[in-house]
């Protein structure tokens, strides 16, 4: 069934879409429709029940290193949260059998994928709600779940991925990990002979990580806790899509989301409105404005490797402006770290 990669995002989806009506007679609920969010990575699906109820139905792609163990971490972590804290994040439903995530296949979808189901949330993303208050609450959610995180205990049987290479979904021992492509040479004419500052970044970041996990306890983290991973609602911030949560140190996941941050027109405000928030609660956690600058240098060479790794069409369009995008932002922090 090879040519299920080859459709656009529309075509998958809809090929997806038995998948996601056969894992949901998993469920006791009536539905009455299931439509399609977004398929950009894993294909989301807003479910409707006969009685007004409403939830949403992640189908999860395992190209994206996401399978058993990953979902296991997901679901697992959330429900602690939802029974320790006030933090509020996006509560899996649990299937009949009391399950909080399920397997389902369809005939015309390469493989089998894990579905789970999640509460509805009223809101928008945080992105469009971008104000002093609201950065500064999202730098404020990410220490309150640091500070979860540093003393949950997850289930013994638990395998958690650990971000302790710049490329943490490579390590091998999982159901599924990525190839690191970035260097091999049939991308070379990508980098229009601007190859050597990926080389001096990586070799910045690997030393980095590599300094990180010399002392110290590593801890859970939510991995992708950026602002089109918030919430914003009428009862404050919401925190979703927890599939990436591994092993590693604060400041990683702080620099994962000021990654984000950092691309925005209005970054040199926006930024230390979430360390102001973050602050509110724990000391913060980097060693120095470097440190920060490299981690986020780490983010973005992952984040060009998986730019590599897609094969459907989309993926395929978007490498060559990707890469000069991200060229140009090496070389600005590179600058940046050398001065």
């Amino acid at each position: 069934m090879s040519d299920f990669y080859q459709l656009d995002e529309t075509g998958r989806a809809e090929r997806i879409k038995p998948l996601a009506a056969k894992a949901l007679e998993a469920y006791d609920i009536t539905v009455e429709s299931i439509d399609l969010i977004t398929n950009e990575t894993n294909c989301i699906f807003a479910v409707n029940g006969a009685g007004g109820e409403r939830w949403v139905l992640r189908v999860t792609d395992p190209s994206g290193c996401h399978h058993y163990d990953e979902v296991l971490a997901e679901v697992s972590w959330l429900n602690a949260l939802h029974a320790d804290t006030d933090i509020r994040v996006n509560r899996p439903v649990a299937a009949t059998s009391g399950e909080l995530f399920v397997q389902a296949g369809a005939a015309r979808v390469p493989e089998e994928r894990y579905c789970v189901l999640f509460e509805r949330i009223d809101g928008v993303d945080l992105y469009d709600r971008l104000n002093r208050d609201s950065v500064a609450e999202h730098g404020e959610l990410m220490a309150q779940l640091h500070q979860h995180g540093a003393g949950y205990q997850p289930p013994s049987a638990l395998k958690l991925r650990r971000y302790d290479l710049v490329f943490p979904y490579s390590a091998p021992g999982f159901d599924f990990h990525e190839p690191i492509v970035l260097f091999d040479g049939e991308f070379d004419a990508l980098f229009r002979g601007r190859r050597s500052l990926v080389t001096e970044a990586y070799e910045l970041a690997e030393s980095t990580i590599g300094d990180l996990y010399s002392s110290g306890t590593p801890i859970i983290l939510h991995n992708d806790l950026h602002f089109w991973n918030v919430m914003s609602t009428n009862n404050g911030l919401v925190a979703i899509d927890f599939e990436d949560a591994l092993v590693g140190y604060p400041v990683q996941d702080i620099a994962v989301a000021l990654f984000y941050y950092s691309n925005h027109d209005d970054a040199i405000q926006l930024m230390p409105w979430f360390r102001d928030g973050y602050e509110r609660v724990l000391p913060w956690p980097a060693t120095s404005d470097d440190q920060v600058e490299i981690l986020m240098m780490a983010r973005r060479l992952m984040l060009l490797n998986y730019c590599y790794v897609l094969k459907d069409p989309e993926g395929i369009a978007m490498r060559e402006g990707y890469t000069d995008r991200t060229l140009a932002k090496l070389e600005e922090q590179l600058g940046k770290l050398g001065g």
